[in-house]
């Protein structure tokens, strides 16, 4: 029964980097989520919808860098990786355990549908497989302890986990332990985060059309709220009812639930701080005031995308506001309070599907009260960006 017993470090956030500041931080050599979010690639801006057979059309949108944030971190602090893979689930378990019996947090890839605590259902079409931090592995208890994004203790089966790793051939039982960062590496990461979210922001990422990233992004998706006529633009892509919520929910998902409120541009500004200490640039701090005068934009387009003043669009807002809450305040203690909050938001889908509670000219002016939103973002963006050109 390996369990780290001394572990409780559950401040990481998110996937890539929360699994990395938690690890750090048990070894006692800590890096804030701050830090590792500008040197994964900082605070940045993508903008995508997808409509597949089947489903509901959703929106994805991207505000910081996703673009291999963990093998950058790693690479670029020269974190020293122990990796080990194998395609057989008895062989996991003793990396797993042996790694746990070394001392060791495990970071382990899981398929997050299929990980219970987050109540997303598994089925054959949706999968993810994202990191976790694994502390305690009790096969006669029945019982693995996980690190993941709550600020509270998470517990799974091992055949939940075992069944969550092996969800897919090219990251099935993928296992790592991480050394300590090398210190002299730090400045040239900061830096290196700094240049990458300057260039995301301004130029577009290294890869895809131009027109779905950065300053442009924003503008892009700000036209596209009031195309009529584009097959990507929000009136046909999400025509009333469903699919409309849908584009929505998922929208304040990207840009709220899933990271800090804000879009995560006060702890960029935190980052900028750190950065400015390391490398001797009080200009970056100028820069991270900047970040901060743009969170209430994005603040504003979280609540513009289910507008107060419609009863219906509000209760799924602060629905999923107090789900997320619940999770990472007490993990697995309000399963139930969010399994009843799921419930309520599967009966509004339900509702939204039957009647919108808009209708063709109130829907046209949210669209148009959304448009406004995202350039208020845009120009807070620029703001924000060019301040931080301008400090380098």
């Amino acid at each position: 029964m390996p369990l780290l017993s001394d572990y409780h470090h559950f401040d990481g956030r998110d996937w890539e980097r929360g699994t990395i500041q938690n690890v750090l931080a048990y070894q006692n050599t800590p890096i804030s989520g701050a830090m590792l979010l500008g040197v994964s690639g900082g605070a940045v801006f993508g903008y995508f919808t997808f409509a597949y057979q089947g489903q509901e059309p959703h929106a994805a949108i991207l505000i910081n860098n996703t673009f291999t944030p963990f093998d950058t971190i790693t690479k670029r602090l020269k974190l020293p990786v122990a990796e080990k893979t194998t395609g057989r689930a008895p062989r996991a378990v003793e990396h797993l355990t042996g790694a746990l019996e070394a001392g060791n947090p495990a970071i382990v890839w899981v398929d997050v549908y299929g990980m219970p605590y987050n109540l997303l259902g598994t089925n054959d079409a949706d999968w993810a497989m994202l990191p976790v931090v694994v502390y305690g592995y009790d096969e006669a208890a029945d019982q693995v302890w996980i690190a993941d994004r709550s600020g509270a203790p998470l517990h799974v089966t091992p055949a939940e986990l075992a069944a969550a790793r092996g969800r897919t051939a090219k990251a099935k039982n993928r296992l790592i332990t991480l050394g300590a960062p090398d210190e002299r590496a730090l400045k040239g990461a900061v830096q290196a985060g700094i240049t990458d979210t300057i260039t995301f922001m301004r130029e577009g990422a290294p890869k895809g059309a131009k027109e779905h990233w950065g300053l442009l992004g924003l503008q892009h998706w700000a036209d596209l709220m009031v195309d009529p006529k584009s097959d990507r633009g929000w009136a046909k892509l999400f025509p009333r009812g469903g699919a409309l919520l849908n584009g929505l929910l998922t929208a304040l998902y990207s840009i709220e639930i899933r990271t800090v409120e804000g879009a995560g541009r006060a702890q960029f500004a935190d980052f900028l701080d750190e950065a400015a200490a390391l490398l001797g640039n009080p200009a970056l701090a100028s820069a991270a005031e900047a970040y901060r005068a743009a969170v209430p934009a994005w603040i504003a387009l979280a609540d513009a995308l289910l507008p107060d003043d419609v009863p219906l669009l509000q209760e799924a807002k602060m629905l999923e506001r107090s789900a997320r809450a619940a999770f990472l305040q007490d993990g697995m203690a309000r399963l139930e309070e969010r399994r009843t909050i799921k419930a309520r938001l599967d009966a509004i889908r339900e509702e939204a599907r039957a009647e919108f509670p808009l209708n063709e000219g109130e829907t046209a002016a949210l669209f148009e009260s959304i448009r406004a939103a995202i350039l208020r973002v845009h120009d807070a963006e620029k703001a924000a960006v060019d301040a931080l050109a301008g400090a380098q």
